[in-house]
């Protein structure tokens, strides 16, 4: 017991007295690119191990090789029998340990040591923040040196602004009836070459676009006006879909107006009267990467058909949420997914509440924010007048409470020792 507690004191003492540095380069990425990027490591002394936490912006992740793992490696000259490992903990955080199964020293004092690859999204564009934080150095011995955080800038293409010309983007006036499945085209009509475009489609209350026999989002483009030519569409919540459409050899569109693409919108079954359908966030590019932003547009969907029962006749008979508990730590963001039977309750609304909001708290849309250590009941409740409820028991940890009892102590740096030196 001695020998562990003169240990850590060292491990303490030592907190203050090390020049080193782990920090990532500046670095660019395009929309949809994957690249290698490199971890650094600046030494005065000896050391054979590492562990830290990896902090992705939005837009960005970690790539995976083809058998569904994160790509990383190590810098050969660096390295003798050392070991890298990087795990998933979501939201963009990734934990890397790096260690030598026989403690040897890693090599040199400067420069890469270990490198992972990340993927852009395809609407990544502008600059964010790449993180390195928690980030804990040992030696050979053990004596284990907490460093300082770095960041480091990515950029990605930026907008530019060329003399706009009368481009625009629409969806012409439709009708559809409740509970139909329709095609709907968005128009694309440019006076000068262009190449891609990205957008926001915001479809009303009672429309979401429709999905194929393998769940994913239904939508095409017009072959008469693409090359080679990729769509996608992602939804983001709340009615609102992301589109993205770009040639992977910068070839134009061809034609100057009609449609460009299509998807397809499902009306719900107690869909009536008018709505309005928006386009925003709208920018488009030529070959060159010059980039324009459209005004928005709106068109008028119309419901065709006999409206049927007025809302608030079928009341929601159960209410379930996907985790009934978990464990989690300090500043994480954990989504909460509820169902309601029937599908076709008149209401999906749901009203949510942390029982102690200075320990968690919870949006409306289920997203909870661990903020200190403790237990908390998230609650979500139906608004329909069923008053049916679901709970989950939520328990935050301190990081670095390996016993998970809510402090740290002599025994919680004994396994983090342990965990990067693996013995």
């Amino acid at each position: 017991m001695k020998k562990i507690i003169f240990a850590i004191i060292a491990v303490l003492a030592a907190f203050n007295a090390h020049a080193d540095r782990m920090y990532i380069d500046n670095f660019s990425i395009e929309a949809g690119e994957t690249k290698q990027v490199s971890i650094n490591l600046d030494n005065s002394s000896a050391l054979s191990a590492f562990q830290l936490e990896l902090y992705l912006p939005q837009g960005l992740s970690m790539a995976l090789d083809s058998r569904g793992r994160l790509r990383c490696g190590v810098n050969a000259d660096r390295a003798d029998d050392h070991i890298l490992t990087f795990k998933d903990r979501g939201n963009g955080q990734y934990n890397a340990t790096y260690y030598s199964t026989n403690s040897y020293d890693i090599y040199d004092n400067s420069g890469e040591v270990v490198y992972f690859y990340v993927s852009a999204a395809e609407d990544f564009s502008g600059t964010a923040t790449v993180s390195l934080k928690e980030i804990y150095v040992s030696d050979a011995a053990g004596n284990m040196t907490q460093l300082d955080n770095t960041t480091c800038t990515v950029t990605g293409p930026q907008p530019v602004n060329p003399p706009a010309g009368p481009t625009s983007m629409y969806i012409n006036d439709f009708s559809i009836e409740a509970g139909e499945t329709q095609q709907v085209s968005i128009n694309l009509d440019n006076s000068t070459a262009l190449s891609a475009f990205q957008l926001e489609l915001h479809l009303p209350a009672g429309l979401s676009m429709a999905l194929d026999n393998r769940g994913r989002l239904r939508y095409g483009v017009n072959a008469d006006r693409a090359d080679d030519h990729t769509l996608t569409f992602k939804d983001r919540g709340n009615g609102q879909y992301n589109a993205t459409y770009y040639s992977t050899n910068s070839y134009d569109i061809m034609g100057n107006s009609g449609e460009v693409v299509y998807f397809y919108v499902t009306a719900a079954d107690n869909f009536t009267g008018t709505a309005t359908v928006e386009l925003k966030e709208i920018y488009v590019s030529d070959a060159a990467g010059n980039m324009t932003q459209l005004d928005n547009t709106t068109c008028t969907v119309t419901c065709s058909s006999t409206p049927g029962p007025e809302p608030g006749g079928d009341k929601a008979t159960s209410i379930a949420l996907d985790m009934s508990e978990f464990k989690t730590t300090e500043t994480a963001l954990v989504q909460v997914y509820p169902t309601i039977e029937p599908a076709a309750a008149a209401s999906q609304e749901i009203a949510w509440k942390s029982s102690n909001e200075e320990i968690a708290t919870v949006d409306t849309h289920g997203r909870i924010k661990a903020l200190k250590p403790g237990k908390v009941t998230i609650t979500a409740t139906t608004t329909d007048g069923s008053n049916l409820s679901a709970q989950c028991e939520v328990t935050i940890m301190m990081k670095g409470d390996m016993k998970e009892d809510f402090t740290i102590d002599i025994s919680d740096m004994n396994s983090i020792i342990n965990i990067i030196l693996k013995k």
